[in-house]
C-alpha cells in the first residue's frame, strides 16, 4: 500500500478561544480550512526546529 504525502496521523489539540479566533481570522485571509492553515504551520515549525538543532 502506497503513502502520499499528504497521509499522515491525526491528532486532537485544546486551544484557548481567543487562539482559535485569531487562527480563523488568519487562515480566512488566506482563504484555507482552519485545520489545513494549522498544519502548516505545525510542519513549518517541526522543520525550523529540526534545521534549528543540525545547525547548532
Amino acid at each position: 500500500m502506497s503513502q502520499n504525502k499528504y497521509t499522515g496521523h491525526r491528532i486532537t489539540i485544546t486551544i484557548p478561544f481567543d487562539v482559535y479566533d485569531e487562527l480563523v481570522t488568519q487562515a480566512n485571509s488566506q482563504d484555507r480550512p482552519v485545520a489545513n492553515y494549522c498544519r502548516n504551520i505545525v510542519i513549518k515549525a517541526v522543520n525550523d526546529k529540526s534545521k534549528e538543532q543540525t545547525d547548532d
